[in-house]
């Protein structure tokens, strides 16, 4: 195949997926157009011969709703796709089987896949700096063998593990970072919120559609936002075994 052009969509709140989209994408080009789904995308049809790169969280062992939602209003006509989940060192259970099914649906062919490691956006000792170097090397040579394959037009796509049924979606109730006294409402974090969960008018609040995502967390440099304690510990507890175990990213290919 002719690679005229590579896009990657990208769903990163707290930036550590986006570290691993961009590594992807330098090995299969040294030029990428991205697409931001922690905003609010517009419909639009992809060229041929256009290369596309979707790289998003696993919450709970799912593609986030709103990741989902977004990539829907893409639409593709048998474009090569890769599919590619990052997670936060427990499992990614059945997200990568979501992602590609959700490629799938848009009309891609996802001729690869992958699923790396991150920190844990909330329990920070668990994966503690993932991705490392390792990773990084591992996410770019995993798109020069991506390159390889299309170069060699090689479409045929690949099968990825997960259970077709999915596990249930959890919603997420409960785990809304709060404001605290060091907030200036300076607005960045309403600003940034991919679900428009703080609201603009008073970014001291969290609104009920909050997805947990800590992008609010992320943006703050005044340090103003944060999940209340007894929530990280409790996670942090029911995620113990994480802490113990050293994942290594999965390739498909």
């Amino acid at each position: 195949m002719n690679i005229k052009k590579v896009v990657q969509l990208v769903f990163s709140p707290t930036g550590t997926t986006q570290r691993i989209a961009d590594r992807i994408c330098d090995g299969i080009s040294d030029k990428h157009i991205t697409i931001d789904l922690s905003c609010n995308v517009k419909e639009q049809t992809f060229e041929s011969e256009t290369v596309i790169i979707v790289t998003v969280p696993v919450f709970s062992g799912r593609v986030p709703n709103i990741a989902i939602e977004r990539i829907l209003k893409m639409k593709a006509n048998g474009n090569p796709a890769i599919a590619v989940v990052v997670y936060g060192n427990r499992a990614y259970d059945d997200a990568l089987l979501e992602l590609k099914d959700t490629l799938n649906q848009i009309g891609c062919k996802v001729i690869a896949g992958g699923a790396f490691v991150a920190e844990h956006s909330i329990v920070r000792e668990i994966a503690t700096g993932r991705p490392n170097k390792n990773d990084l090397q591992t996410a770019f040579d995993f798109g020069k063998n991506i390159a390889e394959k299309l170069n060699g037009n090689d479409m045929r796509e690949v099968e990825v593990p997960g259970n077709p049924d999915y596990k249930n979606k959890k919603s997420g109730g409960g785990i809304s970072p709060k404001a605290n006294n060091a907030c200036i409402v300076c607005g960045e974090c309403a600003k940034s919120c991919p679900v428009g969960a703080v609201p603009k008018s008073d970014p001291k609040k969290t609104l009920k559609n909050c997805i947990g995502c800590m992008r609010c967390v992320s943006v703050c440099s005044h340090h103003a936002r944060a999940l209340p304690k007894p929530i990280t510990f409790l996670l942090g507890a029911v995620l113990s075994s994480a802490k113990k175990k050293i994942c290594e990213p999965e390739i498909f290919i």
